[in-house]
């Protein structure tokens, strides 16, 4: 980099302490024997047209659906944090049927009975501990979940509560799964 790309370079050594103290201690070892600038963890999901994304140091889920942004530049694809987990999905019903599932009470209580607040919570792997039936767009109550998803992305954006629409998300999870509230 120092010979094809030197403005770069000289860009990015200025935040080369911050860069080799990001992340885990594996990130950490990693920048030190490669590239202080170096991205680790990155792979096509990050890239990914629709992707799910939500925090992992937190104390309760809140997901969004996460696509390309208009910019001055045009559409571009945002990538988010190494605070974040990401799952990539086919289409945008798929995203917001996903995300929805994952903004409703009972997976927020699920995940909070054995995530504890702060790093641990939201990992990854919770989506292992999920039985989330496979996206079908002919399944009604697949759709009622995107559907109200894409709602609430909307009036969220907008400044507006989403207590009735979130008691609705609620609802179509709990018959998605036959939970009797």
């Amino acid at each position: 980099m120092t010979s094809h790309f030197p403005l770069t370079y000289a860009y990015l050594r200025q935040f080369k302490d911050i860069l080799l103290s990001r992340g885990s201690k594996v990130v950490r070892e990693l920048a030190q024997e490669t590239e202080f600038y170096a991205m680790y963890g990155i792979g096509e999901y990050t890239f990914a047209k629709y992707r799910v994304v939500w925090k992992r140091m937190a104390s309760k889920m809140a997901s969004v659906v996460l696509s390309r942004l208009r910019t001055p530049f045009g559409l571009k694809t945002a990538i988010s944090t190494d605070t974040t987990s990401i799952f990539s999905v086919e289409n945008e019903e798929e995203a917001h049927y996903l995300c929805g599932i994952l903004n409703s009470k009972v997976v927020d209580e699920y995940i909070r009975s054995f995530s504890s607040a702060g790093r641990g919570f939201g990992a990854p792997s919770v989506m292992s501990n999920l039985a989330i039936p496979k996206f079908n767009s002919d399944n009604k109550i697949h759709m009622k979940i995107a559907e109200l998803s894409q709602m609430a992305h909307a009036l969220v954006a907008q400044g507006k509560e989403i207590e009735k629409l979130q008691d609705d998300l609620n609802e179509a999870v709990e018959r998605l799964w036959n939970i009797k509230s």
